[in-house]
């Protein structure tokens, strides 16, 4: 039996049924096991009846003190017949899960996106019913480079996480929920798991299979100069000259992050603002060379 709701982009709630197999072999096991349990139950009551004979027997015998061997009271087979009644509750508690397990219920509300049975074929409890999409809840992946993650500010609650579709030009607001606490061996990335709860409920629908970017404002840092990436050589030099003076100097540049062409990078405890720096610097700089600057103010 198959449900009209297994279908490809059917919607299912918890604990609603998707199919069934015939339970009539699982019944039979069902109700030899609980024979066995009864069974198991008497001869139990026989061996406790033969254990209370054999110690009135040992009194009446006038012996003292305990007998040289243990199977004079019984003991052993009374500790058989306890086993065997825990054995025959064990498999009839199987059985009934076996039988309780002809009804394949879907184990989340979600949606389904594939199915893999039909109608008069065969199966049984372990074989493959559906693939379920969990519309509570989408989970996202992002793996970060070691900059990237040191951006994060490490309360998880505080990082700021937009989802966006570049196709559509949609954007959902999620949070980071965990981090991964492993490097990815093949990349030495480090995964953190966003969520947004809800995804199909959302205006519009977070819909299974959407590509995403994903943006995320992560701790604030201070003191940083923004520089378009062409101020920096390939030696890590930024170039400048105060106002007025009109000589070159220099500073080793400390590049937090990269984001569009620009570069944030530490700004020199010692430098003193304002400051013009050289957007195309060439391999004749040198400190102090007298240069006669094109100014061109910037705006950001």
């Amino acid at each position: 039996w198959l449900s009209e709701a297994l279908k490809k982009g059917m919607r299912v709630k918890k604990g609603q049924v998707l199919a069934k197999v015939d339970p009539a072999p699982y019944r039979a096991r069902l109700a030899r096991a609980k024979l066995a349990v009864a069974q198991a139950r008497i001869d139990l009551l026989k061996e406790q009846e033969e254990v209370s004979q054999a110690e009135a027997n040992w009194r009446r015998s006038g012996f003292s003190g305990a007998p040289a061997s243990e199977l004079v009271l019984r003991q052993p087979q009374l500790a058989a017949a306890r086993e065997q009644l825990a054995s025959a509750q064990s498999e009839a508690a199987a059985a009934q899960n076996e039988l309780d397990r002809c009804e394949m219920r879907s184990p989340l509300d979600g949606l389904i996106t594939e199915r893999f049975v039909c109608q008069g074929e065969w199966m049984d409890q372990t074989g493959k019913v559906a693939l379920i999409f969990d519309t509570s809840r989408a989970v996202v992946e992002v793996n970060l480079g070691p900059d990237q993650y040191s951006m994060l500010d490490s309360r998880l609650g505080n990082n700021r996480i937009e989802l966006a579709d570049p196709a559509g030009g949609n954007r959902w607001q999620a949070r980071l929920a965990r981090d991964g606490g492993r490097m990815l061996p093949e990349s030495r990335l480090r995964p953190v798991f966003l969520e947004l709860d809800r995804p199909m409920a959302q205006d519009p629908p977070l819909l299974p299979g959407t590509f995403l970017t994903v943006e995320i404002t992560g701790k604030v840092l201070e003191g940083l100069l923004r520089l378009p990436e062409s101020c920096m050589t390939p030696q890590g030099l930024v170039w400048y000259s105060r106002p007025g003076e009109n000589v070159l100097d220099c500073f080793r540049a400390e590049p937090v992050f990269y984001q569009d062409g620009i570069v944030f990078i530490r700004q020199p405890q010692s430098m003193k603002f304002p400051v013009h720096v050289a957007r195309f610097p060439n391999q004749a700089f040198i400190k102090g060379m007298a240069i006669n600057p094109d100014i061109k103010e910037s705006k950001g």
